[in-house]
């Protein structure tokens, strides 16, 4: 495994990491939250986690974090 591996593993874990602490925040705070990964150029399966998210309820907020930068 070289470097560049390892930090795109990690990369991957702590966008993880982030986004269950955004799911848990929201829960403690009386919300319910809901995550799923999709690959936004599978328009088969954004339709499909919409349509689960739909079925759970009225969707207050969608968001779309791809791409996002940890700084190091």
């Amino acid at each position: 495994m070289t470097p560049a591996m390892v930090e795109k593993e990690l990369a991957t874990i702590e966008r993880k990491a982030a986004a269950l602490a955004a799911v848990h925040a929201i829960r403690a705070a009386g919300g319910t939250a809901r995550y799923r990964s999709v690959n936004l150029g599978d328009a088969g399966g954004v339709a499909a986690a919409l349509d689960e998210a739909r079925r759970g309820g009225k969707v207050d907020l969608l968001l779309h974090a791809a791409g996002i930068e940890i700084s190091r």
